[in-house]
């Protein structure tokens, strides 16, 4: 289902409100500024911005139905904390607003309800490209995001104050300073995204925020310097990602628990492709796709997992090394690694290996020192020890 629901998905992420019920105002024909022109609105105006330049820090606090607008090639150079702030603002619209340089963050919505932010575009600002706080039903859609010196997007603020149910779609990320995108919360879905020599990870739920039922969906992240889609919290869902040369590992599920990874391309990791952590449990990898990971290309330390369906070429470690206890794997394929196809540590006990194959690995297809673990006759390895 996961595979087709992504063109419905974007079909849906649309402004949050229709455009404008109140009165047209035009900057600079209307008034000189964007911040004057927003002063004099009332909630439902539209303030569209011609093409230019706009030496200005915008703050619009408490409206409702807002739209700003920009005509043209509209570029804010502001010199606040932000240079486009929304404040407790609800159903408003930004589109085609641009930010170049600056020393805070680039857009920036706090306190703010089914909000959009869609089309705009982020550079060489010195924070967060666009930065959502204690937010609930925000869009950003389709915005660029360049050679900002943090996150290229971000949710912060934490658990006292989270960002919950909010659309990330389409956007382009190109070398953030940090993260390409930084997620907390709960009920957020990240699709259709393109993050692209971020610094740190590509994408990533905040270590200092419980994240649980967020949706990564279609996403591609390429050459990360970290990893690609860094995991915490629970019941977090990635689906049908493509990471490309990450230099650590493609995916990994560092803390938490009921995780699920399936339908993923992952190519070329610098590390291990799928990291299953120490203490994570009741992960699901389903059908995952792995290339040449730099190190295993799937490794499991967490307990009660389910593996399933992954096929795994070319490893430069184990294919499959199995840490953590009481997992059930099937239908799994390593073939082609420079060591073990599944390796079994040991101390590992108590897992289920059935319908897996294994071929052409130069250390043994079937590496078992757990000798505490069900291995099915239907498995169908080369070569095996003991």
């Amino acid at each position: 289902m996961f595979r087709r629901c992504l063109p419905l998905l974007l079909a849906v992420v649309a402004p949050a409100t229709a455009l404008g019920t109140g009165l047209l105002v035009e900057v600079p024909g209307d008034f000189g500024t964007i911040q004057a022109a927003v002063d004099a609105a009332a909630d439902g105006d539209i303030i569209e911005v011609s093409a230019g330049d706009y030496d200005e820090t915008v703050v619009i606090e408490g409206f409702t139905g807002l739209v700003l607008l920009g005509k043209g090639k509209v570029v804010i150079h502001g010199s606040g904390a932000a240079a486009l702030t929304l404040l407790e603002c609800t159903d408003c619209v930004v589109g085609g607003i641009g930010v170049e340089g600056g020393p805070g963050h680039g857009i920036r919505l706090q306190f703010s309800e089914r909000c959009s932010v869609s089309r705009c575009r982020v550079e060489d600002v010195a924070g967060d490209g666009v930065r959502l706080e204690a937010c609930r039903g925000i869009v950003v859609d389709r915005c660029i995001l360049r050679d900002v010196g943090m996150d290229a997007i971000s949710f912060a603020v934490g658990d006292i104050q989270p960002t919950d149910g909010c659309f990330v779609t389409r956007n382009t990320c190109f070398s953030p300073g940090n993260d390409g995108m930084c997620i907390s919360g709960s009920g957020n879905v990240i699709a259709g995204n393109l993050v692209r020599e971020a610094a740190g990870d590509g994408i990533e739920t905040d270590v200092f925020a419980y994240s649980a039922n967020n949706v990564f969906l279609r996403n591609r992240v390429i050459e990360a310097g970290g990893v690609g889609i860094y995991i915490t919290g629970a019941a977090n869902q990635v689906r049908d990602n493509k990471v490309t040369r990450s230099a650590g590992h493609a995916v990994q599920l560092a803390t938490g628990s009921n995780h699920i990874v399936d339908g993923n391309r992952l190519i070329k990791a610098g590390q291990d492709a799928i990291l299953v952590a120490i203490g994570v449990a009741g992960a699901e990898l389903l059908d995952n796709k792995v290339v040449k990971a730099g190190e295993d290309g799937i490794e499991v330390d967490g307990t009660g997992a389910l593996v399933q369906g992954n096929t795994i070429t070319g490893a430069a470690g184990d294919g499959l090394r199995i840490v953590g206890d009481f997992g059930f794997y099937s239908g799994n394929t390593a073939n082609g690694g420079e060591q073990d196809g599944f390796h079994l540590v040991s101390g590992a006990n108590g897992s289920t290996l059935s319908l897996n194959k294994a071929k052409h690995n130069k250390g043994f297809d079937l590496h078992d020192e757990s000798r505490d673990s069900e291995i099915a006759a239907d498995n169908d390895f080369g070569t095996a020890f003991p």
